[in-house]
């Protein structure tokens, strides 16, 4: 009786081992647009499909949740967004979710989240962080042509060079 149960044991903890490496959940960041962060989480299942899974992201603290396909169930307390899959949902799939960057935080905004399925918690892997620069009101201006003394040193150039030519010919 012991020995049956010590090989089920064993064979219980070995299959879900086989089914927790079966799922992973990957991050990409990029900037959608102008003071946007599009998160793209890339959910692969592999042969050995689990019933039901559930994806956590961490709304990073900066940062306000927009929208996400499919639809999250957002925590506004717990900064929580989160997707349940079970059945057929379970299969290879991408969620995106969209988030909004005031237009003046610069830095690094630091991403986390977890995959949850009966044979245990796994991290989300790929990108966990992305950096925010902005650049000077003073950079911006000379970079697209404003505040360049050129112009004006033009200006002040061929304004001499007319005084010059007029006192020789009233000379």
């Amino acid at each position: 009786m012991a020995r049956k149960l010590l090989i089920s044991i064993f064979l219980l903890i070995f299959s879900l081992n086989i089914v927790h490496a079966q799922v992973s959940v990957t991050r990409e960041i990029s900037m959608s647009k102008e003071g946007e962060l599009s998160v793209k989480l890339k959910l692969e299942v592999g042969s050995q499909r689990p019933g039901g899974i559930i994806i956590v992201e961490r709304v990073p603290e900066g940062v306000e949740y927009i929208s996400s396909t499919p639809e999250a169930v957002f925590n506004p307390s717990t900064r929580e967004l989160k997707w349940v899959f079970y059945g057929e949902g379970v299969k290879n799939r991408e969620v995106i979710y969209n988030l909004s960057v005031p237009s003046v935080f610069q830095g690094e905004i630091l991403f986390s989240g977890e995959l949850k399925t009966l044979a245990g918690v796994e991290e989300i892997g790929g990108e966990t962080k992305f950096t925010i620069k902005r650049e000077e009101a003073g950079e911006k201006e000379r970079r697209e042509g404003k505040g360049v003394p050129f112009p004006g040193i033009f200006a002040i150039s061929a304004g001499m060079a007319l005084v010059i030519l007029f006192r020789k010919r009233l000379r």
